[in-house]
């Protein structure tokens, strides 16, 4: 939205030329179409955030760029951009204001440029932390081609894959076949991002002393110079910073959020841990209170999750779900990625008991909700000695 803290805030970088590491090329673009010193193309457009094409577009109205208004909304890819600019245009027409037409028809193709390059996607994780990468370009060998990585936040970059004269509809029916294969959600993001990952992921790999299956001398050639990105701080607001516990309990909501729904349920080693944990032996009965009982569990389901997640674990989990915070606010899910970045930052703290994690708590209840394991083990202590609760 045009008034919303993102956009704010980007508006802010647009206006004093201060932007975060990360953010710097697409506001140092943004700063020269607002010039004039670049043409605006869909090319300039590309892989600039929502937040900040559509700050763009708020400060282009407020310096009374209207033809840069009406450009942006025709060249445009996010939908509130091409929205908020037909209300500037209304409103501009209301005021007598001449607005510069829709042109009709795209201007001829000059063989002498380089076509645009093909567009650059980041993929959710899955529930094993798996991240899909997609770093588009163009050359004048291959023409328009796509490097395709997988990459784990644990092992590095399993496979590469790189297409050499591909498109961009070969692209997204690849993108289509992975979301349900590995069950992610994909995101369009700047080049830079993806040829990040991609370097962090090739990075990690070779210094565990691990193989990489496929393209991997293409992909390398296409990342060599890229800046490793690994996690990406992203900030709260000061309301946000004001109710930082609230947000850390919220975060029991991305328990039930397809983005990480199953990233607790689906550890192996952290399952293991449970079972251990909870196996009470026959010799020690749990109280009879089903609410003693039930306190019982809890406290034992709890020592082996704080058991499981050392500080390695919580960073690396941290790193996750900051990444996944800004993939998300490149979705449109701004309430979803404030709650991401509070569970980072509360798992950052190691002096945080990981109980206190609203996430961690729904998806323990979620892995073994007390109920059932009071009711597993009222089974067991009932059965003759050999034949299972089941």
């Amino acid at each position: 939205m045009p008034n919303s803290p993102a956009t704010n805030t980007a508006l802010g970088w647009l206006r004093t030329g201060q932007a975060p590491a990360q953010r710097v090329g697409e506001v140092v673009r943004a700063l020269a179409l607002l010039s004039g010193e670049v043409p605006v193309t869909q090319a300039a457009l590309r892989g600039m955030s929502p937040d900040v094409e559509l700050a763009l577009l708020v400060e282009a109205d407020a310096r009374g760029l209207l033809a840069l208004v009406a450009t942006l909304g025709e060249l445009t890819v996010h939908k509130e951009t091409a929205k908020h600019t037909k209300k500037l245009l209304f409103r501009a027409r209301q005021r007598g204001v001449v607005v510069p037409d829709r042109t009709s028809a795209r201007p001829p193709v000059d063989m002498a440029t380089h076509p645009d390059p093909l567009p650059s996607f980041a993929t959710s994780f899955d529930k094993i932390g798996t991240q899909v990468l997609f770093l588009g370009g163009w050359s004048t060998i291959d023409g328009p081609w796509c490097a395709v990585g997988v990459v784990s936040d644990e092992e590095g970059l399993l496979s590469a894959l790189y297409l050499p004269d591909t498109s961009r509809t070969h692209e997204r029916e690849m993108m289509d076949r992975l979301k349900v294969q590995f069950s992610v959600i994909p995101v369009e993001v700047p080049a830079a991002f993806a040829a990040g990952r991609l370097r962090w992921g090739l990075d990690r790999r070779l210094a565990l002393g691990k193989s990489v299956e496929g393209d991997l001398p293409e992909v390398r050639r296409a990342v060599s110079e890229a800046q490793p990105i690994h996690a990406i701080e992203v900030a709260l607001d000061a309301e946000d910073e004001a109710h930082f516990d609230d947000r850390i309990a919220q975060g029991a909501a991305l328990a039930r959020d397809p983005w990480c729904e199953n990233w607790l349920a689906a550890d192996p080693t952290l399952l293991r841990q449970l079972d251990d944990g909870l196996a009470l032996p026959l010799s020690t009965p749990l109280p009879a209170d089903d609410a003693e009982a039930s306190r019982v569990l809890a406290g034992r389901r709890t020592d082996a999750v704080r058991s499981w997640f050392d500080p390695v674990r919580r960073v690396r989990l941290a790193e996750r779900f900051e990444l996944s915070a800004w993939l998300m606010l490149n979705a449109h899910r701004r309430d979803q990625a404030i709650l991401a970045v509070a569970t980072a930052r509360g798992l950052r703290d190691l002096q945080r008991p990981i109980e206190s994690l609203g996430y961690v708590t729904a998806a323990m209840e979620r892995v073994a909700p007390v109920e059932r394991l009071l009711a597993y083990e009222r089974r067991r202590a009932t059965q003759p000695a050999g034949e299972s609760a089941t």
